[in-house]
């Protein structure tokens, strides 16, 4: 939670978080890891270090339910996986570790072959306990349709033909020809760009 206050120059703030965390300045966070009703005290000092105000106030914390761990799985491109524990539980400053086919990775893209593998999210609870979600993945190469292939390109030459313009989302630009089939390298013709051309997907 943020919290902010006003005061005039060279003056300052303490802030009591009721959970046995503290700061001092204009602003502050604090992360309340537990439910409950807090009492959340500030203080301000003048120059030479006298308190001059005080405030209180009773900060209600509700719970987010059980404590648990989040998995989710992204293939951001062909080979690559990328682990995410958003949306996990916890009632604790310790973050979760992922895990994929048995070792740690952080949330960026992991380069893995082709096959079965375990992704893993681990975390400890504020009860110390340890809690896991685990998820098989399977990864192969990414296959085309010839029919897919086939439609997107009728759509694109559809849209080609009637001089369709993405930065303006309307037709009645200048028709171009239309655009051939598959890429040699296995790519898609894609949408048509701002300038009319075909980009390969």
């Amino acid at each position: 939670m943020s919290f902010e206050a006003s005061a005039p120059a060279g003056y300052v703030v303490q802030w009591v978080f009721g959970d046995g965390n503290q700061a001092s300045g204009l602003s502050a966070e604090n992360v309340y890891y537990r439910p409950g009703t807090y009492t959340l005290q500030a203080q301000l000092l003048d120059p030479q270090g006298r308190v001059v105000s005080r405030a209180e106030a009773q900060l209600p914390v509700n719970s987010a339910g059980a404590e648990r761990p989040a998995l989710t799985v992204l293939q951001p491109t062909p080979g690559e996986v990328r682990l995410s524990a958003e949306g996990s539980v916890l009632y604790t400053p310790a973050r979760p570790t992922l895990l994929l086919a048995g070792r740690e990775v952080g949330t960026g893209a992991s380069r893995v072959p082709n096959g079965t593998h375990a992704a893993v999210v681990r975390a400890t609870t504020s009860d110390g306990r340890t809690v896991e979600k685990r998820l098989t993945i399977t990864v192969a190469p990414w296959t085309g349709s010839a029919a897919f292939d086939a439609e997107v390109l009728r759509l694109t030459n559809q849209a080609r033909a009637q001089g369709y313009n993405c930065a303006t989302n309307r037709t009645g630009a200048a028709a171009l020809p239309p655009a051939a089939g598959s890429h040699p390298d296995g790519g898609r013709p894609g949408p048509v760009g701002g300038d009319g051309a075909v980009r390969l997907l």
